[in-house]
């Protein structure tokens, strides 16, 4: 949780330089970040929930 909340602060201070150096795009670069933002955030939290949630469910058919 605390490596997310880290790359999201990041990723704020890039949005925010390239906001100052380029104030023109910085509205189009910021909406296509975040939105690219968003889908890998799903498709990482996809793929650890299939890594994670299967031994969850091979831990509980040993526990019966």
């Amino acid at each position: 949780m605390g490596g997310s909340g880290a790359k999201l602060g990041i990723f704020l201070i890039v949005i925010l330089i390239y906001a100052f150096i380029n104030k023109a795009d910085a509205m189009k670069f910021a909406l296509t970040f975040f939105l690219f933002y968003i889908f890998y955030t799903v498709f990482e939290v996809s793929i650890a929930y299939k890594q994670f949630g299967s031994n969850k469910e091979d831990n509980n058919l040993e526990e019966k």
